[in-house]
């Protein structure tokens, strides 16, 4: 158990994978922001949102001026970031299957933020979540933390202490 008075306590049902799951997500999300130096960010689910509403009205734009006139088709351009480490986490619990599944893309650019300075990294890991719980179902966060950090140390893109 951990020794901190302030932290909280992850507790699930132990008969319910589904449970068992959500528990070690929440308590990843929170490990991740709290004492990996990560923070989740909505700004890409904002930025999809906007360029849906845009692409709707960009959309009937065009269908109307390609109804009274006919246009080529536009340009595409790409952009990047500079300098920042972008984390995919997916986890899961397949079925009757008592195993906690994460599978973790990782993206590094440089400062520069060039395709040449890019670094990928792709980590799966997978343990039983019984080493993670205990009679009562409550999660053994100091277990989980260690074994999280352990994965994580294996990443080169990252730096956990």
């Amino acid at each position: 158990m951990t020794t901190d008075p302030n932290a909280r306590v992850f507790k699930a049902d132990k008969s319910s994978l589904l449970d068992l799951k959500n528990v070690c997500d929440d308590a990843l999300k929170e490990y991740l922001e709290s004492k990996g130096g990560f923070r989740q960010s909505h700004k890409h689910t904002d930025i999809k949102l906007v360029l849906g509403y845009l692409g709707c009205i960009f959309a009937a734009a065009g269908s109307y001026y390609g109804y009274i006139h006919p246009f080529e088709l536009p340009e595409t351009k790409f952009w990047t970031g500079n300098g920042k480490i972008i984390i995919s986490v997916n986890s899961s619990v397949q079925g009757y299957d008592p195993y906690y599944d994460l599978d973790i893309h990782m993206v590094a650019t440089g400062s520069s933020g060039s395709l040449k300075s890019k670094k990928t990294t792709h980590q799966q890991f997978s343990t039983a979540l019984r080493f993670w719980f205990d009679e009562d179902g409550v999660l053994a966060q100091d277990q989980f933390e260690a074994d999280i950090l352990k994965f994580l140390a294996n990443t080169e893109a990252t730096h956990i202490e």
